[in-house]
């Protein structure tokens, strides 16, 4: 018997059917609480992704999630960042409510997350659980007055081994807030390091169930500069990575987009990328997520030799997407399909065969889905959902209908403005007889918060968005855009229940 909910905006719910993963959320006994291990990647876009995947790169991964897990083909984030797509993790909110809008500067890094009272982590302690973060919190974390050199925890954290940069060699971290240092030995390579911690965590003698999140920098870049321009070092082991002699991105008619003209003013004097710093930080990112393969096969080593491999959820992800030229563009950020799509699967406690989930979802539901899994109660409203009915196999639409933003801090940036967008298939906003249309439709904003410029894409006739449809006069795209901004007034101030019931 198969039970199916048409749109989910809960954090939990039961679920019959047949054939699939079952365990119970509400009337789980304490002692049954799954594990939960969450290892977020680092800039980890679907190109190199689906490359890596490819070449053999990621055996354990693909032995071990993608043949065994629930691959959730679309994946998006709030706001394309680190910091503020993390500090989304944590919280299960929309940047424009937990208040990281950047990395840096007003609104950014670190001493802009406000409330760290209240994260995945503190519910699942008082869950019960033992949780441990290794690796990147958020972003200028061991740099600032707040965090006390490295030496502040924040609520919610037992296990607490925090990096302070990207950087693979030479690097500083907080071991339960004492400040140490990495050099520059072999043994001192960031990925590798974050895997002894691990293996270490899940080696101790503590036998309640834990939430740990692991989340090494690979493969983000180092030593970035302006132009985006850079490359992360691979594991000594691995710098052996033959390099590709083009990359998938040049192929595709956004790389090095001709005719500018469509896209916002701030983007229309876009130089054309160099294809060849482009092939090297590409080809450096392949070489440096074998890394974290290697973190990841020890984990599932050491719990399967615990005899907890099947008692434990793993979540496999990235907290952004990243663009290789594509629109001229080079980093992330944007609104487009590069920055926000994210790879994602989830394997649930004892699945041992893979599923694939074609729902939208969104980074929202990261914190949502795991406090559902450990029965913890968030006390700060959440805006995205849990996502166990689809593990459980349940026939859910969810949201039609979802926000990507980068809220308003009233600061002028020529490179990275302000701007929202809305991208949805409800046939109310598409006009389409079905969900078969997606459109997008985004706003950029100057530091007063008035709109600068207006994008305009159907998806299903041009994927790579490349033409914008905002000046378009037809009748059909006048109503579409009129709905679609309408939506988009809403979702940008939407919180909650709220948030949830705008997306579907």
């Amino acid at each position: 018997m198969h039970s199916s909910i048409r749109r989910l905006g809960g954090v939990a719910a039961a679920v019959v059917c047949a054939g699939c993963v079952v365990f119970s959320v509400s009337a789980r006994a304490q002692d049954t609480k799954p594990n939960v291990v969450m290892l977020m990647t680092d800039d980890l876009d679907m190109s190199v992704w689906e490359t890596a995947l490819a070449l053999g790169y990621l055996p354990r991964i693909k032995a071990e999630m993608v043949d065994k897990g629930t691959t959730f083909t679309n994946t998006f984030a709030a706001l394309s960042t680190c910091c503020p797509s993390r500090t989304t993790f944590l919280t299960g909110q929309y940047p424009h409510n937990h208040g990281v809008y950047r990395n840096t500067g007003k609104h950014g890094g670190f001493e802009a997350f406000l409330n760290d009272q209240s994260t995945v982590a503190t519910w699942m302690k008082a869950a019960g659980y033992r949780t441990g973060l290794i690796g990147k919190y958020l972003n200028e974390y061991g740099t600032t007055v707040k965090d006390q050199g490295g030496t502040y925890i924040p609520p919610g954290w037992d296990t607490w081994k925090a990096t302070f940069t990207v950087s693979q060699f030479d690097y500083n971290f907080s071991n339960q807030g004492v400040k140490q240092h990495r050099g520059h030995a072999e043994t001192d390579y960031q990925t590798d390091v974050v895997r002894g911690f691990t293996l270490d965590f899940l080696r101790d003698a503590d036998r309640r169930p834990f939430f740990l999140t692991i989340t090494p920098t690979s493969p983000h870049y180092e030593n970035v500069d302006e132009d985006g321009a850079g490359v992360i070092r691979p594991a000594p082991r691995h710098a052996d990575t033959p390099d590709l002699p083009t990359i998938p991105p040049e192929s595709l008619a956004s790389f090095n987009e001709a005719d500018m003209s469509d896209k916002p003013a701030y983007m229309r004097s876009e130089p054309l990328v160099d294809p060849v710093s482009q092939r090297s930080g590409y080809n450096s990112r392949l070489a440096a997520i074998r890394s974290v393969d290697d973190l990841f096969g020890a984990v599932i080593d050491q719990l399967r030799s615990d005899g907890r491999e099947a008692g434990t959820v793993i979540v496999f992800t990235s907290d952004n997407g990243f663009q290789y030229g594509s629109h001229r563009r080079v980093g992330k950020s944007d609104v487009y399909e590069e920055s926000n799509r994210l790879p994602m699967i989830i394997r649930a406690a004892g699945q041992a065969s893979p599923r694939v989930v074609n729902a939208w979802v969104m980074n929202t539901d990261w914190a949502p889905t795991i406090a559902a899994l450990g029965s913890a109660v968030p006390d700060i409203p959440v805006d995205g959902r849990s996502l166990l009915p689809w593990l459980m196999g349940a026939g859910i639409e969810g949201r039609r209908t979802m926000l990507v933003e980068r809220p308003n801090d009233g600061v002028l940036s020529t490179k990275y403005p302000a701007y929202s967008m809305v991208r949805s298939k409800d046939p109310a906003l598409t006009r389409a007889t079905s969900e078969a249309a997606t459109l997008v439709y985004a706003q950029t904003y100057d530091p007063k918060g008035q709109v600068t410029d207006q994008e305009f894409y159907d998806l299903s006739i041009d994927p790579l968005q490349t033409q914008s449809l905002h000046t378009s006069t037809q009748p059909l795209r006048l109503a579409q855009m009129k709905a679609l901004k309408a939506k988009l007034a809403a979702l940008r101030s939407c919180a909650g229940a709220t948030c949830r019931a705008l997306e579907d």
